[in-house]
């Protein structure tokens, strides 16, 4: 017999679609006990939070209603000590799955070995055409397949869509102090690798099914950006950002760096949040607005 645990966080996030879909392909696999967790860590859109009470009803399926938001790293940290069973695997919201994506993953079930499946981007009808989020994840696909991430190993880690046993993940929590948003799964990654947890990298990626508005992808980046800051001691070696900030200030440019930036930055953030987004636009501006914080 296989077990797993299949855990969804949500905040303002429909998830009944998703935990249906895993439902019904957990029930096709041979010898697989398992359970579907998903856990709204406080939202604030009742109408989200009304229908995703219905998948209380889905077969193997549990919803819990937090009263008070923790974060993502504290509500990932909840889902891992409810879950039930010995292999937990961790889904952000929204996403669509291959065709034998649970089989995938519990075929991989070795041991201590953390196993990440990877995302890509879909949009076969064109509706994400202007949207930042997806022009940016389009762009950078290229470096999401397995191989390409097994090159870069633990830095390629992200919290959408991952399996791990359940011992090591209780002995290798997410870090809670972090209470905003971004890069609380750059810091997991660094902890793997430095706790010698076997990682790999595997084919069976997830695709993003919604994006969020150009001006509130743009928020996010910016929230994420002052958590890199806070945590940029941590993480230094770990974020192309930091080692950019970092080179500028050894060779005595940073201080141009930033009056520079701070010059345009206004004229990207309006590109930006604009109808033709350019994926340049958001990696400069994200170093701007980093360097200047």
């Amino acid at each position: 017999m296989r077990y797993l645990s299949i855990l969804i966080p949500t905040f303002n996030d429909p998830c009944h679609e998703l935990a249906k879909a895993l439902s019904e392909q957990a029930r096709t696999v041979a010898d697989l006990e398992f359970e579907i967790l998903v856990a709204d860590d406080a939202s604030t859109d009742e109408v989200v939070k009304r229908a995703n009470q219905a998948i209380a009803l889905i077969p193997n399926c549990r919803y819990i209603e937090r009263e008070t938001n923790v974060g993502r790293s504290a509500i990932r940290n909840f889902l891992g000590k409810e879950a039930r069973y010995e292999w937990l695997l961790f889904l952000d919201c929204e996403l669509l799955l291959p065709n034998d994506f649970i089989l995938n993953y519990v075929n991989n079930q070795k041991a201590t070995t953390v196993v990440c499946g990877g995302v890509k981007t879909l949009d076969a009808d064109n509706a994400w055409a202007n949207n930042l989020r997806y022009r940016y994840e389009r762009s950078m696909e290229h470096a999401f397949t397995a191989e390409m991430r097994t090159k870069k190993g633990y830095q390629s880690f992200r919290t959408t869509s991952f399996m791990i046993p359940k011992n090591v993940f209780a002995n290798n929590l997410l870090d809670e102090s972090i209470t905003t948003y971004g890069y609380e799964d750059v810091l997991f990654g660094k902890r793997l690798w430095e706790n010698k947890i076997p990682l790999l990298h595997i084919d069976n990626a997830v695709a993003m099914s919604n994006y969020e508005s150009n001006e509130r992808f743009v928020e996010k980046t910016e929230e994420s950006l002052r958590t890199l800051k806070a945590i940029s001691a941590d993480i230094a070696d770990w974020s192309a950002l930091v080692n950019a900030s970092n080179s500028l200030k050894k060779w005595h440019l940073l201080s141009i760096a930033k009056k520079a930036t701070a010059l345009i930055n206004k004229r990207l953030r309006s590109n930006l949040c604009g109808d033709d987004p350019k994926p340049l636009v958001y990696k400069l501006y994200k170093l701007g607005y980093f360097i200047n914080l």
